[in-house]
């Protein structure tokens, strides 16, 4: 495989490069994501004393994870979870409280514990 071309996305920080596969006669794309900014924020804000509640359109919204591209096609390729549909919240909010994932959470409240409307 020969190398030609290495893009920085400026919005995720992921790195792709790109090459030729000689043999094959295809593109390949490589995707790598630095995820040590959003995994340092998570836990400062874990650790932060405001629990991060806000109100929005009359809504009391509360931030309780930052989950980078990267570990988005993890948790889909290694649970089966898309963490963009809705019908997943609840597996999603399972894991997220599992010790494995916590450092994806920003809050140190337990996500899994039935709640009306959750």
């Amino acid at each position: 495989m020969q190398h030609f071309r290495t893009e920085i996305n400026p919005v995720t920080g992921a790195r792709e490069d790109f090459y030729w596969d000689h043999v094959e006669q295809k593109l390949v794309q490589r995707t790598r994501h630095n995820v040590g900014a959003v995994l340092e924020n998570n836990k400062r804000r874990a650790n932060n004393t405001t629990d991060g509640r806000k109100f929005n359109s009359g809504h009391l919204m509360h931030h309780v994870a930052d989950i980078p591209m990267g570990v988005v096609v993890k948790i889909r390729k290694e649970h089966g979870i898309d963490v963009f549909k809705p019908e997943d919240k609840p597996r999603l909010l399972k894991l997220l409280d599992d010790p494995d994932y916590r450092y994806l959470k920003t809050t140190t409240a337990r996500l899994n514990s039935k709640r009306p409307g959750g």
